[in-house]
């Protein structure tokens, strides 16, 4: 008879929701090295799941499956970088796993990325780069991807402007829960750019942002009512 492992028992029972068990089963590999435990026990600590928050001990796991070559674990650790969560903030690292991350295939690391050279956030503002990025993340599959490539059809940046698409970009993202696609839906039913104007529309959009924790709609929404508590 087969001994399972425990650490594909583990995974599936991450999967399920499981969190309690999956913990149990994978910490003894994650502290014994396996990468893709420490990878699955960094994400139970940076969400809460089965234990405690704690955005510095995910750091520290993701740390080890990065340095290990897991992948996920890379664009993750990128991402806490550049957000400064459990770790100094560090757009040097944070692009150094990012880049690592996508030259591998890792779509979200593209998208992010992608966010980086639009903004000029710790490198430099670059639509070229930023478009290819976008591009690559979108096509395969990742909706941040997604939403920034609605930005590009929005402001003509690259591509040429195209409203329609954009609005199309924008809601397909918002379909798969992107907060951010929620908030430049509102925008442009808001001011009416390519869309027929409707501020309750708009509203309820910005609403569904800010409540996703799109700090930008959140802004939006203050503004538009002053006396709503930020």
């Amino acid at each position: 008879m087969t001994v399972p492992d425990p650490l594909e028992v583990g995974v599936n029972a991450y999967g399920r929701g499981e969190y309690v068990d999956a913990y149990r089963l994978l910490l003894p590999r994650a502290e014994s090295g396996d990468a893709d435990a420490q990878y699955h026990i960094g994400r139970m600590l940076y969400y809460g799941h089965g234990i405690d928050q704690s955005a510095v001990a995910a750091a520290a796991f993701f740390k080890k499956a990065a340095e290990s070559g897991h992948v996920r674990a890379q664009c993750f650790l990128g991402f806490m970088y550049r957000e400064g969560l459990g770790v100094p903030r560090s757009f040097a690292r944070a692009r150094l796993w990012l880049k690592t991350a996508a030259s591998r295939g890792d779509r979200r690391a593209m998208a992010f990325l992608g966010h980086m050279h639009i903004y000029g956030v710790g490198v430099r503002k670059d639509y070229a780069r930023a478009f290819e990025y976008s591009y690559q993340a979108h096509r395969l599959g990742d909706p941040y991807g997604t939403v920034n490539l609605g930005w590009f059809y929005e402001y003509g940046f690259v591509a040429k402007k195209n409203l329609e698409r954009a609005r199309r970009f924008y809601e397909s993202a918002a379909r798969r829960g992107v907060a951010h696609a929620f908030h430049n839906l509102g925008v442009l039913y808001l001011h009416g750019i390519g869309v027929t104007r409707d501020e309750k529309k708009a509203r309820q959009l910005l609403q569904q942002a800010a409540a996703d924790g799109d700090q930008e709609a959140v802004d939006l929404l203050c503004h538009l009512d002053p006396r709503s508590p930020k």
